[in-house]
């Protein structure tokens, strides 16, 4: 193992811990790192199938039948903005 690989999935796991720190089980989401050590802040929306009136759909395939064109795919635009310094245990 080179240590390029090494360090590619250690922060991979840092990562995965930070998502799971604010919440969000989706890998999609972005982590940007800025200077100091401020804390993790979620900015953005949540992504998936919804109404055109905003309503959140959980189960797009029972509106899959034809005639139900009221629904509509909006994607995560979420992005964790922490701290370079902030610490992940």
């Amino acid at each position: 193992m080179s240590w390029i690989n090494l360090g590619k999935r250690l922060d991979a796991a840092i990562d995965a811990k930070l998502r799971r720190l604010c919440g969000v089980l989706n890998n999609q989401v972005q982590i940007v790192r800025l200077s100091g050590d401020s804390a993790p802040v979620i900015t953005g929306r949540c992504g998936g199938y919804f109404t055109k009136s905003g309503v959140r759909i959980n189960n797009p395939s029972a509106y899959s039948r034809k005639g139900f064109s009221n629904m509509f795919y909006r994607s995560d635009s979420r992005v964790i903005t922490v701290g370079a310094g902030f610490w992940v245990e």
